[in-house]
């Protein structure tokens, strides 16, 4: 259980479901993961073991939702701010559970029902691997309220990101346009999306409600 957040509001029992949601909802997302990239590199199991979880995940978000409002309904003097941040941290994670889905019938989408090449195969594998560090580290930094910029799952997104763009580069320099390259880029810029949510997780704690979500400087323009 995230421990930063059930500092911040453990004093009203409201909210002590709330806290066993979202931690359900962190671990079944993991799984959902997990299980959405079987189906992608391998074709086994059945992407309606993915489609199961999210009905799960939709149904405690909205758990979660309606906790957190009575809460600030009842309450004289609610943490706002800490109540705001479960809410937010609540979309990214049912954000990560639709990405899920979308690798769990990308090869459906995309009539792709052969097997990786072995270059495609190894760049998922290599991003697959950096997402599940991420929700490892993400969920340690909710834990230990820690913050520091660049984060270790910052680092993270920006290791996906040069894996995504490597895999795009040759893609596309051999030609974009057979069902494989389609599933698996596809695939990889879901990924990359995954990653970005997985960077506001575990960044939600240290930065102002107002800036969650993100990046520095992402409200700024500067000429060229």
């Amino acid at each position: 259980m995230f421990k930063s957040i059930i500092d911040a509001l453990t004093k009203n029992p409201l909210l002590d479901e709330a806290y066993e949601d979202l931690d359900r909802i962190n671990h079944l997302t993991q799984e959902m993961f997990i299980i959405s990239m079987q189906v992608l590199l391998d074709k086994k199991p059945s992407a309606k073991e993915v489609l199961m979880r999210d009905k799960k995940v939709n149904a405690l978000v909205q758990s979660i939702r309606r906790k957190v409002f009575e809460y600030f309904s009842v309450t004289s003097s609610p943490n706002i701010h800490a109540g705001l941040v479960i809410i937010s941290l609540v979309i990214d994670y049912e954000r990560i559970g639709d990405y899920t889905k979308d690798i769990a019938l990308m090869r459906d989408e995309f009539d792709f029902q052969d097997d990786f090449k072995t270059s495609n195969k190894v760049s998922l594998e290599r991003m697959e691997d950096i997402i599940s560090l991420m929700f490892i580290e993400s969920h340690n930094a909710l834990e230990e309220q820690k913050g520091s910029h660049p984060s270790k799952v910052t680092k993270l997104e920006e290791d996906l990101k040069a894996e995504y763009l490597a895999m795009k580069s040759v893609l596309l320099d051999t030609g974009c346009v057979q069902n494989e390259s389609l599933t698996a880029i596809i695939s990889a810029r879901i990924m990359k999306r995954i990653a970005a949510h997985m960077d506001n997780i575990s960044s939600s704690t240290t930065r102002p409600f107002p800036k969650l979500g993100f990046k520095p400087g992402s409200s700024e323009w500067k000429e060229d």
